[in-house]
């Protein structure tokens, strides 16, 4: 399947992608963030595994048309 830049425009402004951006994960970023400040940053492979997740939701946040390009 191909994904053109207006399909990709819609789905990053369609209101239930909004919802589950602001609100599903950004919960799940701040709640990463509190289990690190509350020492999850102190256990190295516990750190990893938060600091991995909480990058990967930043990235898919954040994500612009052109990154979907990168694997072609």
């Amino acid at each position: 399947m191909e994904i053109t830049r207006d399909d990709f425009d819609r789905w990053k402004t369609d209101h239930v992608t909004i919802e589950v951006f602001k609100n599903v994960l950004q919960f799940r970023m701040d709640k990463i963030a509190h289990q690190l400040a509350r020492g999850g940053a102190l256990v190295e492979t516990e750190s990893k595994v938060l600091v991995g997740r909480y990058l990967e939701i930043e990235d898919l946040m954040e994500m612009k048309f052109e990154d979907m390009l990168k694997g072609e």
